[in-house]
């Protein structure tokens, strides 16, 4: 999203469009920030849930499953997210990162 309040591709945002607040490649990690959302009286969704649950780097290309809020929710959402994740020292807006991506596996990891 650019600072203009339009996406990345210029298009202008209109009020109350969801947005994205939350992406992670794991799918439980998505269902779990839903419900903590909603535990905290937001709405919310996922989108690709179940195309990033495919084993296919095609699913990490979308970037995995997105957690949607309506946009006059956003602060709330972030602030509920902030809280939560930070502070159990995780990123409030990234989950975990692709199985795919090297840099999260480390030998001895499949023992």
């Amino acid at each position: 999203m650019s600072a203009a309040g339009g996406d990345d591709a210029g298009r202008p945002r209109r009020e109350g469009e969801p947005e994205v607040v939350f992406s992670t490649a794991d799918p439980n990690e998505a269902l779990l920030v839903k419900s903590l959302l909603e535990g905290s009286g937001i709405e919310a969704v996922l989108l690709d849930e179940h195309f990033s649950r495919l084993e296919s780097p095609l699913a990490f290309v979308i970037g995995g499953v997105k957690v949607l809020v309506p946009g006059d929710q956003v602060a709330r959402a972030r602030e509920a997210l902030e809280e939560y994740r930070v502070e159990a020292d995780q990123d409030p807006v990234r989950g975990r990162n692709s199985p795919l991506d090297a840099t999260d596996w480390h030998p001895g990891d499949d023992e």
